[in-house]
């Protein structure tokens, strides 16, 4: 499973978001399993927390990209959840 995480931008504090989609990576079928928007990072963690009781946080994948990596706080609430470090960021890719 791979999950991709984006927000919006730093500067936008009217109408603050982040998304969060939950792949299914096969290699004959890719399918998104879940899709979910949130308004903040507790509700993004409790997500994350069924999301990794459902599926196993081992079998989830993190896509870390450039811009995730650089919103600190949203990346080590995403590693923590998962159990997984952060990496540098020149490991991210797009």
């Amino acid at each position: 499973m791979e999950l991709i995480v984006s927000c919006s931008e730093a500067g936008d504090r009217s109408r603050p978001w982040i998304e969060a989609l939950l792949w299914s990576v096969d290699d004959e079928d890719t399918r998104l399993v879940e899709s979910q928007r949130f308004t903040g990072g507790a509700e993004l963690r409790v997500w994350l927390k069924a999301i990794v009781a459902e599926h196993g946080a081992g079998k989830i994948v993190v896509r870390w990209t450039q811009r995730l990596l650089a919103n600190f706080g949203l990346a080590h609430l995403i590693a923590v959840c998962l159990g997984v470090p952060v990496p540098e960021s020149g490991a991210a890719r797009e």
